[in-house]
C-alpha cells in the first residue's frame, strides 16, 4: 500500500481501524510485519522480541500512539478540536537540514484526533519521500 493510499484510507475511516494500524506499523517499523494470532489479540510478528510477537500500537485510537507516527526531525505538532463542528484539526511542522531550509507544514482534519494526527504525520512522511 502506498502512502497516498494509506492517507486516503485514513481520511475515509469512520473510527479506529486495526488494519490501518498495521499498515502504519509496516511503514514505520517493519514492512514485513504480519498478524500474530487473531487480529483481535492485536499482536504482530517481531523476530527480535522474546516471544516473536509484540503488541501493535493503536495509532488510529490513541493520541499517544499517533504521535509516534510523526517523522523524526519534526519541529512540533498540535491538534485542536473545533467546538462548533466537533472536528479535530492537526498540524505537523517539519524542518530538517536534509530538506530545504524552508519549513513544511502538513495539515489534516478528521472527527478523531488520533486519526487527524496520523494523516498529518503521513503527509510529512510522503513529502520526505519526494525530496
Amino acid at each position: 500500500m502506498t502512502l497516498s493510499d494509506l492517507i486516503t484510507k485514513l481520511e475515509n475511516a469512520d473510527g479506529p481501524d486495526r488494519e490501518i494500524d498495521l499498515e502504519i506499523y509496516r511503514l514505520k517499523i517493519d514492512p514485513d510485519a504480519k498478524w500474530f494470532g487473531p487480529k483481535t489479540a492485536g499482536h504482530v510478528t517481531d523476530p527480535n522480541a522474546e516471544d516473536y510477537c509484540k503488541p501493535l500500537p493503536r495509532y488510529t485510537e490513541s493520541i499517544d500512539a499517533a504521535i509516534t507516527s510523526i517523522p523524526e526531525g519534526s519541529e512540533y505538532y498540535r491538534a485542536h478540536i473545533n467546538t462548533v463542528s466537533l472536528w479535530c484539526h492537526a498540524e505537523v511542522v517539519y524542518e530538517s537540514e536534509s530538506w530545504t531550509k524552508d519549513v513544511d507544514n502538513f495539515y489534516s482534519s478528521h472527527k478523531s484526533t488520533a486519526i487527524a494526527l496520523c494523516i498529518a504525520a503521513l503527509k510529512a512522511h510522503e513529502a520526505r519521500e519526494d525530496k
